[in-house]
């Protein structure tokens, strides 16, 4: 019964260990790569055929050290080792190990968006550039949450998120899902009316709680602002608040929009600054005003300079520091001559 044992002991070793290292064991003629052969069962490697009646590695396999290693995306087992000096086989596939990302077939170390970088190649977002030894999002390609996600009309994946959170990946291209339709390179929903930033001639051609502005384009009537969707909702623009084809802002003092064309935010105009609260804008030391409507800080006043400008400046009991306005600070300097008898 020993004997017996050990024999096929020695048997199961001499099957498997062969299996494990790259090649078959067969009954009959064995060739190795580049060697003849009638039948693929005739190849002695695993991953290999016979083609033309040559032993060749079968596609997505490359020849290394006289064995067919799988590329990236190739299937393989945990004995496997990938071509790619990079790569591991995890579930089955070879894919880049920790801090080397694919890029045209092979891993590379990886840069994220703003890192420095040598070649595009190095850059591990896939809609990445390295442009002046930065990392930074290819043309039509916008940088979101640190990843570069496609435009409207730019091309993608399955797995991609669109810039435009109401547009979707549809055959390879980000479109508008349904109910939205593109207009100046955003997805806009469908209702009557022209949308926020359109040309018009009327007010009816403009929708809800919108107006048709001197410009000659669509815009929120004062008291309403552009949502997300850019639909006018009530209340006033603040910094932030959305608009487009510079519409969207002007009916708050201190507030335009930051985009001439397509769409943008909410900013502070020129002579403006932000407030604590991050929301509101105020008028900043030597900023331009009228009489009639003075600043919008009460702490500054609307004066003439002696070349006849009228600019916002501070009041008696506030001085200027930078382009705002505070109280100036008071202090009492007492010195006390003390004569102090001591006995001793």
């Amino acid at each position: 019964m020993k004997y017996s044992s050990l024999f096929v002991g020695a048997l199961i070793l001499a099957v498997a260990l062969p299996l494990c290292c790259g090649y078959y064991v067969v009954d009959g003629p064995q060739a190795e790569l580049g060697e003849r052969c009638n039948y693929t069962y005739e190849c002695y490697y695993r991953y290999a055929n016979c083609s033309w009646g040559i032993c060749e590695c079968e596609t997505n396999y490359m020849e290394m050290e006289g064995i067919c290693r799988p590329e990236l995306g190739a299937r393989c087992n945990g004995t496997d080792e990938c071509y790619d000096r990079h790569a591991t086989c995890r579930w089955g596939v070879c894919e880049c190990e920790g801090n080397y990302t694919e890029k045209e077939g092979v891993c590379r170390p990886a840069s994220g968006l703003g890192e420095r970088c040598n070649y595009t190649y190095e850059c591990s977002d896939r809609y990445a550039n390295c442009s002046w030894g930065i990392c930074e999002c290819e043309t039509n390609y916008t940088e979101m949450e640190g990843i570069c996600r496609p435009e409207l009309g730019a091309r993608c994946n399955g797995t991609d998120e669109c810039y435009d959170r109401h547009a979707t990946c549809r055959w390879g291209v980000c479109e508008c899902e349904g109910n939205y339709t593109e207009k100046e390179g955003v997805c806009r929903p469908d209702f009557s009316g022209s949308n926020l930033g359109d040309d018009c001639n009327n007010d009816y051609q403009c929708g809800n709680n919108a107006e048709c502005g001197g410009g000659g384009l669509c815009t929120c009537k004062t008291g309403f602002h552009a949502g997300d969707d850019l639909i006018c909702v009530k209340g006033n623009a603040s910094v932030g608040s959305s608009c487009i084809n510079n519409v969207g802002c002007e009916k708050v003092p201190g507030l335009k929009c930051d985009q001439i064309y397509n769409r943008g935010e909410c900013v502070c105009s020129d002579g403006f600054h932000i407030n604590a609260d991050g929301k509101t804008c105020a008028q900043g030391v030597e900023s331009s005003c009228t009489p009639s409507s003075g600043c919008s800080d009460p702490a500054m006043e609307c004066k003439e300079s002696p070349d006849g400008v009228y600019t916002c400046q501070c009041r008696d009991g506030y001085e200027a520091v930078g382009d705002v306005c505070r109280k100036t600070g008071h202090s009492v300097h007492v010195h006390v001559d003390v004569d102090v008898d001591v006995d001793v």
